[in-house]
């Protein structure tokens, strides 16, 4: 399993779902969405620019489906419902028809813009189950999406991070919420997340550890629920923390120092295979140095952490990069593996345990990134532009030996 930093392309969903070629009143085209928007304290402000945002609204209000918009706070509350209307006059070109639903997509933007906290705490499990139900009550025949633009750190019901739940299996939390009757009902619903994990002051950083089981919590909650398909996106919040708003408890971060002095965990399980894309740990185009180097060694820093304290553990460094010239795209990403790579030996990690890959975009992972005229899709491409750390004896492995023993023998 891949815990993947990445970013979706919800146009292509959109093409997938029909929305190039609608027919009017035709229920088996349309979209349905719901979006969850968690404007509160220990936030940063939610862009109103965000590509995703706007795709999805967009998808809704071309194919004329229902819109519910659900304020995520700590008692959520649905803030706006509408069925976008089909146009009263016949006959409108396809320009007419996407300029007409553009419109419709500014003014639901404006009122995403409009939602704000009222309570205090944040219920992301509540918004969740109201935007289950407010696509359970749209048309039968209709596509439906769940778009959550929320952090995910949940202060109050029956997922409460400030005591520790942070922690614990996913799959505990999963009976928990079965027994309790608490499972959403999600069937047939395609889930996008975009914030998962993003902070602001008074909220410390999480740890890459907490990062990652918050992500693994959340799918194993979605999973239950019946969701059709989940994806977690690399929209970033702005740097501008939200103010004024009702108070959000402070979830404890882990104490690194403690994390380093503590005995081993690993207990001979591979670790799981971790993806720095684009957002985290960027390089100049065309070049194996960083955009920003404080900020790339400080995400490897939480991955020397996980190595320093399971010291048994080898792993590939794998770089792969959009797709290109077959030769160059291999050569610049093991440059940017090797970058990585020494990286992780400065913060300590022993040469020795560091297998640096470069796979350009002949990976097993490689998501199509051009047209069919051959224009590269950037949204996609950004996708393919990345350095993973890959346990020796994982499963994602077995995609990465086959291309290293080949090399051997060359």
């Amino acid at each position: 399993k891949i815990i993947i930093i990445t970013t979706i392309c919800i146009v292509a969903l959109l093409v997938i779902l029909g929305i190039s070629s609608f027919e009017k009143g035709n229920s088996s085209n349309k979209i349905s969405a719901a979006v969850i928007v968690g404007v509160h304290s220990n936030s940063n402000e939610i862009p109103m620019n965000s590509s995703s945002l706007d795709e999805v609204l967009l998808g809704v209000c071309s194919s004329y489906g229902q819109i519910s918009i659900i304020g995520c706070d700590g008692s959520p509350q649905l803030y706006y419902q509408a069925e976008i209307p089909i146009p009263s006059v016949s006959g409108l070109s396809q320009q007419k028809e996407m300029t007409i639903a553009s419109d419709y997509s500014k003014q639901l933007k404006v009122i995403v813009a409009k939602v704000e906290a009222t309570y205090p705490e944040v219920d992301t499990h509540k918004a969740i189950m109201l935007a289950g139900k407010a696509l359970r009550n749209a048309d039968k025949g209709d596509q439906k999406m769940l778009f959550i633009m929320d952090s995910g750190l949940s202060t109050k019901g029956y997922i409460d991070f400030t005591d520790g739940l942070i922690t614990k299996c996913p799959e505990d939390i999963v009976e928990a919420l079965r027994n309790a009757d608490a499972i959403p009902d999600l069937k047939g619903i395609h889930v996008y997340w975009a914030f998962l994990g993003e902070t602001a002051y008074p909220q410390e950083d999480l740890s890459l550890r907490q990062k990652i089981n918050l992500k693994n919590i959340w799918t194993a909650v979605l999973e239950a629920a019946g969701a059709e398909s989940i994806t977690f996106t690399d929209d970033f919040t702005t740097q501008n923390p939200y103010s004024g708003l009702p108070y959000v408890s402070v979830i404890k971060a882990e104490d690194k120092a403690i994390e380093v002095d503590s005995p081993p965990e690993n207990d001979n399980q591979p670790i799981e295979t971790i993806v720095l894309g684009s957002t985290s740990v960027a390089f100049i185009g065309d070049s194996d140095q960083f955009v920003d180097a404080n900020a790339a060694k400080k995400e490897i820093s939480l991955i020397s952490e996980i190595l320093l304290k399971n010291p048994a553990i080898r792993v590939y460094v794998v770089g792969t990069t959009a797709s290109g010239s077959e030769l160059y795209t291999q050569q610049l990403s093991e440059a940017r593996a090797i970058t990585v790579e020494m990286a992780l030996i400065e913060l300590g990690v022993d040469v020795e345990r560091l297998i640096p890959v470069g796979l350009g975009f002949k990976d097993h992972w490689h998501l199509e990134d051009r047209d069919s005229n051959g224009i590269m899709i950037e949204s996609i491409a950004s996708q393919n532009r990345k350095v993973m750390i890959i346990d020796v004896n994982s499963k994602d492995a077995e995609h990465v030996k086959t291309f290293v023993e080949g090399e051997a023998h060359e």
